[in-house]
């Protein structure tokens, strides 16, 4: 197997095993931008689980805060890193839907 890929797959297996971390994406590849408040909203997830996990993203560079004219509010995005993974969660929820 390619060392890339080999890589790849435990990065996203070591993402995957946080909790609140495929939910977020998935919300942000669904809705787009979103302030953490209403993003937070969305999500069953405790306000520990939700930083903890929203720290992950930002550290993986999954997910940017938008620069904004407003200080105080700074909504969440997804990077282009971010998208393709998120992609690839909405194929895997839709595929088990479909089930």
């Amino acid at each position: 197997m390619e060392k890339s890929v080999k890589n790849n797959g435990r990065e996203l297996c070591f993402l995957a095993s946080h909790t609140g971390v495929c939910e977020i994406l998935h919300a942000l590849y669904v809705h787009g931008e979103m302030l953490t408040s209403k993003l937070q909203r969305k999500l069953p997830l405790s306000p520990e689980t939700f930083y903890k996990a929203r720290k992950v993203l930002e550290d993986n560079d999954l997910i940017e805060l938008v620069s904004s004219k407003s200080r105080k509010t700074k909504p969440y995005r997804l990077t282009e890193k971010g998208k393709v993974v998120a992609r690839e969660i909405d194929h895997l929820t839709r595929f088990i839907r479909e089930r």
